[in-house]
């Protein structure tokens, strides 16, 4: 297995021009050939604290890069790559601590359907089965209240590419 390379963390201080360079990147690769498909994620921390990378969890396609944990008003874009037809189905979990009383953010895309699914809750393990159940019927947009511990994710496809932004 090839070594993954840790997507580079940029801080946010202007959200339209961090959305422009993921649209910008998304519009100068190769997206699609008669076989492959490529797609874009960028994920933007707006919580009051960093924010830990847990886990990823593909159905389908593959990325060459690690997600950072990502510190307050900052953001990454990673590329994800899958075969066509069925493209890139990803599910992505980060955590704002390891204890028990911790929250997570769980955001999952299904690039070539467009749809998008994302909810924050308490940490703990993540049943890959139901969030891929919830993702085949959502929509192109998703924004989750959690009304126990409070945050708020919501995540957008736009394009080829999605937008997930994490609050407190």
């Amino acid at each position: 297995m090839a070594e993954m390379k840790l997507a580079e963390v940029v801080e946010v201080k202007d959200e339209q021009a961090f959305l422009e360079k993921l649209k910008e990147e998304s519009e100068t690769d190769e997206k699609r050939s008669s076989e492959h498909f490529l797609t874009r994620t960028g994920i933007i921390n707006y919580s009051r604290s960093l924010v830990y990378y847990s886990e990823i969890h593909f159905w389908e396609g593959h990325s060459p890069y690690s997600y950072p944990d990502l510190p307050v008003d900052s953001g990454v874009r990673v590329a994800q790559y899958g075969v066509l037809p069925v493209g890139v189905k990803v599910g992505l979990v980060f955590v704002d601590g390891h204890d028990s009383g911790s929250r997570r953010f769980v955001v999952a895309v299904d690039s070539p359907a467009r749809k998008i699914y994302a909810e924050t809750g308490s940490n703990g393990p993540v049943d890959w089965k139901a969030v891929e159940d919830k993702l085949g019927m959502a929509g192109d947009m998703t924004e989750f209240n959690d009304p126990v511990l409070g945050g708020k994710i919501v995540a957008t496809m736009v394009d080829d590419f999605s937008l997930t932004k994490f609050y407190h």
